[in-house]
């Protein structure tokens, strides 16, 4: 298994992988300063403190990478079932479901790490803006970076189980435009600001998700020994 792993991380392309996620987290960042500042020049309050503006830096990195996982999958499986190139792999001496558990494996855990990585870099970066622009918001004590912190994992975890349920539409129809056109309208669905209140924001709703994510990466796990990749 730690050597399919192996294979599918080369073929993963991890160094692009990277590249288009640092352009994703450069054009959130991009975003932020650009609300910041103009809403300042109005006079605006943007962020009533830090843990205003850490809530909606993780919001941004969620929906992002989800929809980034959504590609994943795209590329890394749907395409391949669509063009018939996975019939090739299924003819090598290793079991289906290992190889589709490598992929998901490897997709779950990018996209944890992302959301993760990109969410502090962007806090990071966001605050030094405000140190050299001296409009901090208030003090930004240890206890509360803890507790953000421990808020941040949970939600990568919960958001990188979710991003599997594009899975299921993109299986259905082998179509890569459902597999991405489902992810952005869950995003949608979840972290949609209405007055500052997200669906997500009610903790039953992702958590309800993190495990139908989960049912369907199962599914497609207990399917793959029987169905035809001949569509």
């Amino acid at each position: 298994m730690f050597n399919l792993l192996k294979l599918e991380l080369k073929r993963f392309n991890i160094k692009n992988k990277i590249k288009i996620g640092t352009i994703c987290n450069l054009s959130i960042f991009v975003l932020l300063c650009l609300i910041f500042f103009i809403d300042n020049v109005e006079g605006k309050i943007v962020f009533k403190d830090y843990n205003e503006l850490f809530s909606v830096i993780t919001t941004f990195t969620n929906v992002t990478f989800m929809i980034y996982a959504s590609v994943l999958i795209s590329e890394l499986i749907i395409s391949e079932y669509k063009n018939k190139t996975i019939t090739l792999l299924f003819t090598y001496p290793v079991n289906r479901k290992k190889l589709l558990i490598s992929k998901l494996i490897i997709i779950g855990i990018f996209t944890f790490i992302s959301i993760i990585i990109s969410t502090i870099l962007l806090f990071i970066s966001f605050y030094i803006v405000q140190l050299i622009t001296n409009s901090t918001l208030g003090q930004l004590t240890y206890k509360m970076q803890i507790a953000q912190l421990g808020t941040l994992t949970v939600s990568a975890l919960t958001n990188s189980a979710i991003s599997m349920i594009p899975l299921y539409f993109g299986m259905r129809k082998k179509s890569t435009v459902a597999t991405i056109l489902s992810a952005v309208l869950l995003s949608g669905f979840l972290y949609s600001n209405n007055g500052g209140f997200t669906i997500s924001s009610i903790i039953i709703i992702p958590i309800a998700m993190m495990l139908v994510g989960l049912f369907v990466a199962y599914m497609a796990l207990r399917n793959i020994e029987n169905k035809d990749v001949i569509v």
